[in-house]
């Protein structure tokens, strides 16, 4: 999933990266929250009235550097200077004129209180039964630091193609794992259709994927929803205002065929991507070459944009499976 147009958004977790960042995920949605609120400089054991004391001076950077900003105003600064420290002084209180004019509230108690017992465990890794609530929280995470424009840039990665858990909630009460469906078989080293050496097939599989895409879906609808509710300075909402992509990397787990796969851009980036839209990219029966991928995210960086020809590897490195340019019909 990514973001809103700027100058460039384990198990579950969440990165952000802004223009030259690269930023290692996150899977704690505790240390996601505090990082991006900067609560990360409080300690576990640390007071109430210490975290409170830092929440309420993050509320405005202008306020809390407004003695030193006036002390170099008076500085024997050239004409030009001057003109360029006010420039910016001006573009950050807009920013924050705009965030409250929402009536958003960039610190979230809710998030904060369902994060926290997750804090302080430097070792995170996220148990089966704790999956869906962490899902949750690194969903809204998500949504409230594009909303109070703490990143530009995200992707939220629900665990890796070659484990993924037992899904055993929400009517779910799968015996094998998501990888063993996703080849319909009991083992993770199956592929195809055969059944030899141990490789047998799981009954109902193809089911028991559809509910495991249902929730996955329901998801990104949450994410959508939040993205939604928040309504910015030019009226349109932070939805209106962004791209979300969702996808899987695989169409067809079974034969292991990422031919025909299908891509969901929620949000017009700002009127840019056309909505309302089913569009087949390539021919039926397509091959890798008729309609890579690394085109389209080179379309998304375009109409956040970024003026972009190529996309991903080197060129010449992907071959004829990747291919430069854009899909101009996709967008406005």
């Amino acid at each position: 999933m990514v973001g809103r147009p700027a100058g460039v958004a384990g198990y579950d977790y969440i990165s952000y990266s802004g223009p030259g960042q690269a930023i290692a995920a996150v899977n704690n949605p505790w240390d996601a929250y505090a990082s991006l609120v900067s609560l990360n400089t409080v300690g576990v054991d640390d007071s109430e009235e210490a975290r409170d004391r830092i929440l309420r001076r993050r509320q405005s950077v202008l306020d809390l550097v407004r003695t030193q900003f006036d002390r170099v105003r008076t500085l024997p600064l050239s004409e030009n200077d001057r003109q360029k420290l006010d420039m910016h002084f001006t573009a950050v209180r807009e920013v924050e004129v705009q965030v409250s004019a929402t009536g958003l509230a960039c610190i979230d108690p809710d998030i904060d209180t369902r994060a926290r017992p997750f804090q302080g465990n430097l070792a995170f890794a996220v148990e089966e039964a704790q999956y869906p609530t962490v899902a949750d929280i690194q969903v809204d995470i998500y949504a409230l630091a594009l909303a109070c424009d703490m990143t530009r840039v995200a992707t939220l990665h629900f665990d890796r193609g070659s484990g993924g858990p037992t899904f055993r909630w929400e009517g779910m009460n799968h015996e094998y794992n998501h990888h063993k469906l996703s080849h319909g078989k009991v083992r993770d080293d199956c592929f195809g259709e055969s059944t030899e050496n141990g490789c047998s097939n799981v009954a109902g599989y193809q089911d028991m994927l559809h509910d495991i895409d249902r929730w996955h879906q329901r998801k990104l609808a949450r994410l959508l929803e939040k993205l939604d509710s928040y309504v910015e300075a030019d009226g349109r909402t932070v939805l209106d205002n962004s791209a979300i992509l969702y996808t899987n990397e695989m169409s067809d787990g079974k034969l292991h065929s990422f031919m025909d796969l299908p891509f969901i851009i929620a949000g017009s980036a700002g009127g840019r991507f056309r909505q309302n839209l089913y569009f087949p990219l390539g021919p039926e029966g397509q091959t890798d070459q008729s309609a890579p991928h690394n085109r389209l995210l080179n379309t998304i960086v375009t109409a956040m944009g970024v003026q972009s020809s190529w996309f991903g590897l080197p060129e010449g490195m992907g071959g004829a499976t990747m291919q430069g340019g854009i899909y101009e019909q996709l967008l406005v």
